[in-house]
């Protein structure tokens, strides 16, 4: 596999990094700040599932990759910042020139589109 770069930015047909605004939230609450549409989703599917994994650091070596064929998977990072390696092929990691690895910080959400080749965790 020839060497890849990490990356704080995706090409499209991967998914997309959510950056959590700052300032100019939609409403306010007494502890809540709230930004909406910072992406759109299609849940076309019959079932939105929602759950939490934690993953301590670790030497990492890429030997398992999964996709889900009808639905996107949102990532986001509670503690700190992590990374993801994504990947189009259906060849396999061996034979996919086009594979990348997502920085996505605390802060941030990644949304992997379906169809797109990634780690479990």
């Amino acid at each position: 596999m020839a060497p890849f770069a990490v990356t704080d930015d995706i090409p499209a047909e991967y998914g997309q990094i959510l950056q959590a605004p700052l300032e100019g939230n939609d409403r306010t609450d007494v502890d809540i700040n709230y930004w909406g549409g910072l992406a759109s989703l299609d849940f076309s599917g019959d079932q939105v599932e929602v759950g939490v994994a934690q993953v301590g650091q670790r030497d990492y070596l890429l030997s398992v990759l999964e996709r889900h064929i009808k639905c996107a998977e949102v990532n986001m990072p509670v503690r700190s910042d992590f990374l993801v390696p994504l990947a189009l092929s259906d060849q396999g990691l061996e034979h996919d020139p086009h594979l990348v690895v997502a920085r996505v910080r605390v802060g941030q959400a990644l949304v992997i589109m379906p169809g797109v080749w990634h780690s479990p965790a």
